[in-house]
C-alpha cells in the first residue's frame, strides 16, 4: 500500500522495435533461393531437351516444345514467379529452343482472339465494379427466395436461354459469375463453401454446353461440325439439343449430389441484411422468407 500523499511511479514503455533488415532478409532468403532453384530446373528442362536425341515419333522442334512444355508446368505449379511473368518466359524459351520461329513467337498477341479474351474479362471487371453484379444479384436471390439450392437449379435453367441471347460462354459467364458471387456470399455461402463450389463449377464447366447445343462456342462442337460437313446451325441443333441438354442437366445433378447439394443451406441472418441496403447501396425491400435448399 502507498501513502495517500505518494504517486505509484510510472511504468515505463518502451517502443516496440520494427522488424530489422536482417529478420526481413532471413524470411526472404529462403523464399529467394527456392525461386532461384526452381527458375534454374525449369531452363535446365528446358535446353535439355534439344541436347538429347529426340524421342520417337517427334522431330527436333517437337522435342523443344516438349521441354518448354514442361519447363513451363513447373514454374505454373509452384507459382515461384507470377504467372503473367511465367506466360512470357514460357514463349522466350519456345523462341530460344527452336520450338518455334523466333518472328512469330509473340505472334499470337495480334489474333483477334487475344483482345476478345481482354474485352471479356474486363467485362467482368465493369460488372462488378459499377455494381451491376451487385444489382444482379438483388434480383437472384429475390428469384430464389432464399433457397440456395432453388438459385442453383434456376441458374442450370438459365444457361440455355442466355445462350440464345449471349452466345459466347465466356462472355456470360463475365457477367454471370461476379453476380452469382456477390449473390452467394450474401447467402451465407462464401467462396469455398460447397454451393459455391458446385456454382462456379458449373458456369466454368457445364455452361459451354449450352453454346455447344446451338454451335455457339465450343472447340469440340466447332471443330466437329467443320471435319463432318454439311452442318446448319438449325440442323446441329435438331440433331444434339437433347444429348447436349441430357449432359447439362445430368452434370448439374452429379455435381449437386457430390457437394452435398441437400445439406446447402442459408445463412438467414446474412441473407436478410444483404437484401437490403448493404447491396450497392441500393434501397432496402422486404426480404423475401428464407427456405433451406
Amino acid at each position: 500500500m502507498l501513502p495517500a500523499n505518494a504517486t505509484e511511479p510510472a511504468t515505463e514503455t518502451k517502443p516496440i522495435a520494427p522488424p530489422s533488415r536482417a529478420d526481413a532478409d532471413a524470411n526472404t532468403t529462403p523464399r529467394t533461393r527456392r525461386a532461384v532453384g526452381v527458375c534454374g530446373a525449369a531452363i535446365v528442362l528446358a535446353a535439355s531437351a534439344t541436347l538429347f536425341p529426340s524421342l520417337p515419333g517427334l522431330n527436333d522442334r517437337g522435342q523443344a516444345v516438349l521441354g518448354v512444355v514442361c519447363a513451363g508446368a513447373l514454374l505454373w505449379v509452384t507459382e515461384v514467379v507470377p504467372l503473367g511473368v511465367t506466360a512470357i518466359a514460357v514463349l522466350a524459351m519456345l523462341g530460344a529452343t527452336g520450338g518455334v520461329a523466333p518472328a512469330s513467337v509473340f505472334s499470337g498477341f495480334a489474333s483477334p482472339t487475344v483482345f476478345f479474351l481482354l474485352g471479356a474479362f474486363t467485362l467482368g471487371l465493369a460488372v462488378e465494379r459499377t455494381g451491376l453484379a451487385a444489382r444482379a444479384a438483388r434480383l437472384l436471390l429475390r428469384g430464389s427466395r432464399g433457397s440456395v439450392g432453388r438459385l442453383y437449379w434456376q441458374m442450370l435453367a438459365g444457361f440455355p436461354p442466355l445462350a440464345l441471347l449471349i452466345p459466347s460462354a465466356i462472355t456470360r459467364n463475365a457477367l454471370l459469375v461476379p453476380a452469382y458471387d456477390a449473390t452467394l456470399r450474401a447467402m451465407g455461402q462464401p467462396p469455398g463453401t460447397r454451393a459455391s463450389r458446385a456454382t462456379m463449377q458449373a458456369l466454368g464447366v457445364l455452361n459451354t454446353l449450352a453454346s455447344n447445343a446451338l454451335l455457339t462456342g465450343g472447340i469440340t462442337a466447332v471443330a466437329t461440325s467443320a471435319l463432318l460437313g454439311g452442318f446448319t446451325w438449325i440442323r446441329w441443333y435438331v440433331l444434339l439439343v437433347v444429348p447436349y441438354y441430357l449432359l447439362l442437366f445430368a452434370g448439374g445433378a452429379v455435381l449437386w449430389l457430390m457437394l452435398g447439394g441437400r445439406t446447402w443451406h442459408t445463412d438467414a441472418t446474412t441473407a436478410t441484411t444483404a437484401t437490403g441496403s448493404e447491396i450497392a447501396g441500393l434501397p432496402p425491400s422486404a426480404p423475401a422468407p428464407l427456405t433451406a435448399a
